[in-house]
């Protein structure tokens, strides 16, 4: 079975397990591994540094890249 791959909102390829921004809440996080739900496109949660999970898809998340380039807060 091959792996998921995620395309970010800046046109990145991301996956399980890769660090992301989710620029709704303004935080970083990281993609659970095994949370991927496909509906009709991949769905996942995303644990954020205080622990808490939020379930997001592609078009909510960018990279940390792109979040510090724009300089949106906690983009480390």
């Amino acid at each position: 079975m091959s792996e998921v791959t995620i395309k970010t909102e800046d046109g990145v390829v991301v996956k399980e397990g890769d660090r992301i921004y989710d620029y709704y809440s303004m935080e970083p996080g990281v993609i659970v591994p095994n949370s991927i739900v496909m509906a009709p496109d991949p769905w996942f949660d995303v644990e954020k540094d205080d622990g808490k999970r939020t379930l997001l898809n592609g078009q909510r998340i960018c990279t940390l890249q792109h979040a510090k380039r724009m300089g949106w807060p906690n983009a480390q």
